[in-house]
């Protein structure tokens, strides 16, 4: 778009009469430059942004990512004074709308939306061809979700000790979204950490693996709020526990795991913002002050708190806070490529 702006202004400059001190300047200096120059200023002073950003998002429309792209879309846009256009680009376990973010030209209209799952890319995919500490500017964090632990709502399960007693665990099959997903992490986390032994069954998303809890072909899930909430409050399913810290389960009386295993890591999925390296300086001080504005948005936080997300505020909503969790989670899971081969 900025290509085919500069060539108007110049035609226009040919019927414009221009001041005849400037004229003289002009025609006395020589240097066409100058001229050129100063019909660019009004294109640079108009700063960043002058169009439409691109807001890829590394999974298929219609999961469970669409809920937090489409308010950060429309808050951001409301922020920036631009449109903000989602690009779902799914496939290879994120690695290609990821890819295609990280690869893309490096001037602040190309922003990449991932959650926890970035994380586990580098263990998962060792050729991935990238260095995402190097390669991704982080912009902020927009969302956090809580994982709960959920079972059908007349399963014998009645409670966390129960759930995770040795004989009962080695013979549970737990559903996840697949290898690397939120809830695969999640899973890892408490049998690691309660030392019980269990199935994981994958499945290609959250929604075929909540069909068959409900069906009775898997036992339990560890998944992320937002998406169990709608059957939670519908009676279908019932909740055991949550990964959150104690006494910040996402409903009243809802036990924390951490409670019934001390050795628990506290474990939710926090989404971000990112931006291409290199991107200029100026868009990046737009881009983290309208993240952090977006954060602050009553309508924002209403959206997304209904549906079961926390939104963070102030320093946890940071561009430094969203590079702690990257740095933090990726050592986490370092080893989670030789597990994921192993099975």
């Amino acid at each position: 778009m900025r290509t085919a702006f500069m060539p108007s202004l110049r035609r226009m400059a040919a019927f414009v009469p221009l001041p005849r001190r400037l004229t003289g300047l002009l025609l006395s200096s020589g240097a066409t430059g100058i001229g050129i120059a100063l019909l660019a200023a009004p294109a640079q002073a108009a700063g960043y942004p002058e169009h439409a950003v691109t807001l890829v998002v590394p999974y298929a429309a219609g999961g469970p990512m669409d809920l937090v792209a489409r308010q950060v879309s429309n808050t951001l846009a409301a922020q920036l004074g631009v449109a903000v256009i989602v690009e779902n680009v799914p496939g290879a376990g994120s690695t290609i709308g990821t890819l295609r973010a990280i690869r893309a030209k490096a001037d602040g209209y190309t922003l990449l939306l991932q959650h926890v799952g970035l994380a586990t890319l580098p263990a998962l995919y060792p050729k991935l061809g990238a260095d995402l500490r190097r390669d991704l500017v982080p912009l902020g964090v927009v969302a956090d979700v809580p994982m709960v632990i959920a079972v059908k709502a007349s399963s014998s399960i009645a409670g966390p000790r129960e759930l995770l007693a040795r004989k009962t665990a080695s013979a549970l099959n737990w559903g996840t979204a697949g290898v690397g997903s939120a809830s695969s992490l999640c899973l890892r986390q408490i049998t690691e950490a309660a030392h019980a032994g269990a199935t994981e069954v994958p499945y290609k998303g959250t929604g075929p693996a909540l069909v068959d809890l409900l069906g009775g072909q898997i036992d339990a899930i560890c998944d992320l709020y937002t998406n169990l909430k709608p059957m939670l409050d519908s009676g279908k399913l019932r909740a055991l526990a949550s990964l959150s810290e104690a006494g910040h389960s996402p409903v009243a009386g809802m036990q924390a795991l951490g409670e019934t295993v001390p050795s628990l890591q506290v474990f939710t999925a926090w989404y971000g913002l990112f931006a291409p390296r290199q991107t200029p300086d100026e868009a990046q001080v737009r881009l983290r002050a309208a993240t952090a504005s977006l954060v602050e948005d009553k309508a924002y936080r209403n959206a997304l708190g209904v549906a079961g997300a926390t939104i963070p505020s102030g320093e946890d909503a940071s561009a430094q806070a969203l590079a702690t969790l990257l740095r933090r989670d990726m050592t986490r899971w370092s080893g989670l490529g030789a597990t994921a081969n192993a099975q």
